[in-house]
């Protein structure tokens, strides 16, 4: 009796829209992160937006408003990395 190994699942390839929509909200979510931590650190006390949930929604607004124009660049960065992993 012969047990071959199964095979590695792969993922069908995802289209230009679908990695670039991942890799911008991965940047928005470490931005967000990182709006989260300096708000800790009393870095970015805004008196326009009260603490709490309506805080974390204001700063996940920003992240995502501010991964859309790509300030760090992590969203392409992170898009040609899977676009060349399904090329591979």
């Amino acid at each position: 009796m012969r047990i071959e190994a199964p095979s590695p699942a792969v993922a069908p390839p995802a289209d230009r829209g679908e990695v670039k929509a991942a890799a911008e909200a991965f940047e928005a979510l470490v931005l967000q992160e990182i709006l989260r931590s300096a708000r800790t650190q009393g870095l970015s006390d805004s008196p326009l937006v009260a603490g709490g949930e309506w805080r974390d929604l204001a700063d996940r607004h920003l992240a995502e408003a501010m991964a859309k124009g790509a300030p760090l660049g992590l969203a392409r960065l992170l898009g040609d990395a899977l676009r060349k992993g399904q090329r591979a």
